[in-house]
């Protein structure tokens, strides 16, 4: 029997800082989830953690992200599943709503 097949449906979840993964693992034999984090498409480059189960929640810093989830069992690992892609605290963040509008009149002046 060959390493399992890729891990499916990765996504993630972002409340301010605290990002929720959540992922759905190979039928079959039971295997460890690794979650590979990196800079851009393809990277390990910030942290490969080995997971028990389908999700996993984190803190993280300032930055951007690319996240993808692998098996591994006594057979080998598979093929990274889908990426996601994720900044956190970014300039990309959409502002808040603006407050409520106020206004004065005084004469022929507003205010």
């Amino acid at each position: 029997q060959g390493p399992p097949s890729a891990p499916t449906g990765l996504s993630a979840v972002l409340n301010g800082a605290q990002v929720i993964l959540a992922w759905t693992m190979p039928p079959g034999i039971a295997a460890t989830a690794l979650l590979e984090a990196g800079r851009s498409t393809a990277l390990a480059d910030i942290a490969t953690i080995p997971v028990q189960g389908a999700g996993f929640s984190v803190t993280a810093p300032v930055g951007h992200y690319v996240v993808r989830v692998r098996a591994s069992n006594s057979c080998g690992t598979s093929e990274p599943s889908g990426e996601t892609f994720f900044d956190v605290g970014s300039a990309s963040a959409l502002p808040g709503a603006p407050g409520t509008p106020s206004a004065s009149v005084a004469g022929r002046v507003v205010t």
